[in-house]
């Protein structure tokens, strides 16, 4: 396998030679090309040089960063990792939009610029499949991690869900046992989820009276006092992009629920839509559409949308034209749902950053999950500045990289020091340079044959005795 090209975007030649040292060095890569300006890296994508991965830095001389990836999102592009200084919720909305295989906030240490490294080369590994699965294409969205806490069961929180909506004045912890059929601590614990997750607030129960208070959980919308319906909707305002996607303060302020407008030309699977999104907590359906040009028509009346439920295979413009479209143009987030699993359409969306992608038929827990992962990403859009665990936050980041027990500055050591073996080194050999146990260095050689970054074979000059493996890079010219 070659290894993957970059073009490095950065207009400060210390910066830019830190980068250069440190792509170079890491074993599957290798800068093509550098630029110190957006026209500069124009120019060397237009002459046919082959370019996997852009880094890019936002802040550039002339046209910036942001310009220059929408340019690369119309016409087509290369995946792009972002480094910048930016940490206002608007600069990371719209680079997430503009789906940014990765976003580094200066400074980073190195050790996260190499791990937005191995995540670009994971993605880009499940991306050589012809066809994809719902698992293979959630990893393409670094999503690996339980969106629950430990312990908590989505198909039990679902049944909470729905014993709390049949009390709009508010519920305690022993109705919903009662009405889920499940223990009171149990449904406690569930409730207080919903609370910590900004779904629910909790108050002491007045009329509980003497003896073990109660307290009274109620959802977080409203008016209405219970979960929201269609008549939360607030009025229409002005139709522009802007209006279409409240500013960070204006979401940080607004209790109403996140609209939703469903583009779905069967009215059967529009209907079971409808009903779980206006089911679920937080979430509403401000209109439908059953092709493009009626849903464009409903964003352009003014219609404020938060998230659109997009199916792909509509009549007419297909589903990935009307989102080109709206990445060009500004417009809300969106959640695709189709049957196509093809690597060419489920890489244009991700280059589009929907914020999820639904393999039909799928399970409406898992339907349920993405309008969570929204809520997720939504809330922590309401900081004024985000840090670098925000943003990862937001794409769907908030697990290790590595197997339980590895760690990031040992796997370091274990790389550095394969590197001065050209021809392959052994497990004594990595355990001498790094100063590790041989069962450790072993280890570390293994998870990187397992992550496709080396080889493994029998050493055939190990002599009698114990035979010895011998380890090397999988990109032969990358060894050294």
């Amino acid at each position: 396998m070659a290894p993957a090209r970059v073009l490095i975007v950065e207009d400060d030649p210390t910066v830019a030679k830190i980068h250069r040292t440190v792509v170079d060095s890491h074993p599957g890569f290798v800068v093509s090309a550098t630029a110190t300006t957006a026209e500069e890296a124009f120019r060397v994508l237009a002459r046919g040089t082959p370019i996997d991965l852009l880094i890019l830095d936002l802040m550039l001389p002339g046209a910036d960063g942001v310009q220059l990836l929408r340019k690369l999102r119309a016409a087509g592009g290369p995946d792009v990792m972002a480094v910048t200084a930016h940490r206002d919720a608007r600069t990371v909305n719209t680079l997430l939009h503009l789906g940014v295989v990765d976003y580094l906030v200066k400074p980073f240490t190195l050790e996260r610029f190499r791990e937005g490294l191995e995540r670009f080369r994971d993605r880009t590994r499940t991306l050589t499949s012809a066809a994809l699965e719902q698992a293979d294409i959630d990893t393409c969205l670094h999503r690996n991690h339980d969106l629950l806490p430990k312990g908590l069961r989505a198909d039990t929180l679902d049944l909470v869900r729905h014993a709390a909506t049949e009390e709009p004045a508010g519920v305690t912890a022993d109705q919903i046992a009662a009405r889920a059929s499940i223990a009171r601590v149990t449904a406690r614990r569930y409730l207080e989820y919903l609370v910590t997750a900004g779904q629910m607030v909790v108050e002491p129960d007045p009329g509980s009276g003497p003896g073990r208070p109660h307290n009274v959980y109620r959802w977080a919308w409203p008016p209405g006092g219970g979960p929201p319906t269609a008549r939360d909707a607030v009025s229409p305002v002005a139709a522009s992009p802007a209006a279409r996607v409240p500013a960070p303060a204006a979401r940080a302020s607004s209790q109403h629920p996140a609209r939703v407008l469903i583009v779905e030309d069967d009215p059967t699977v529009a209907k079971i839509h409808r009903t779980v999104v206006d089911s679920h907590p937080g979430f509403v359906v401000s209109a439908t559409a059953t092709t493009a040009e009626e849903a464009l028509k409903v964003l352009a009346r003014g219609t404020p949308i938060d998230l659109l439920i997009l199916d792909l295979m509509l009549p007419g413009a297909d589903g990935v034209r009307l989102l080109r479209k709206l990445r060009a143009a500004g417009g809300p987030d969106v959640m695709a749902v189709t049957a196509h699993r093809d690597t060419r359409t489920v890489s244009a969306l991700l280059s589009f950053g929907v914020v999820d992608y639904l393999v039909k038929p799928f399970t409406l827990e898992r339907f349920r999950e993405g309008l969570e992962r929204f809520r997720d990403r939504t809330r922590t859009l309401t900081s004024a500045a985000l840090d670098q665990a925000d943003i990862d936050s937001c794409l769907h980041r908030d697990r290790d990289l590595l197997p339980k027990g590895l760690r990031a500055d040992t796997l370091d050591l274990v790389r550095r020091a394969a590197t001065e073996g050209a021809a392959g080194v052994t497990a004594d050999q990595i355990a001498a340079r790094a100063s590790i146990a041989r069962v450790t260095a072993r280890r570390y050689l293994e998870y990187l044959v397992t992550a496709g970054q080396m080889v493994v074979e029998p050493d055939a000059g190990s002599g009698p005795g114990r035979p010895h493996n011998l380890y090397r890079w999988a990109w032969p010219d990358r060894a050294a």
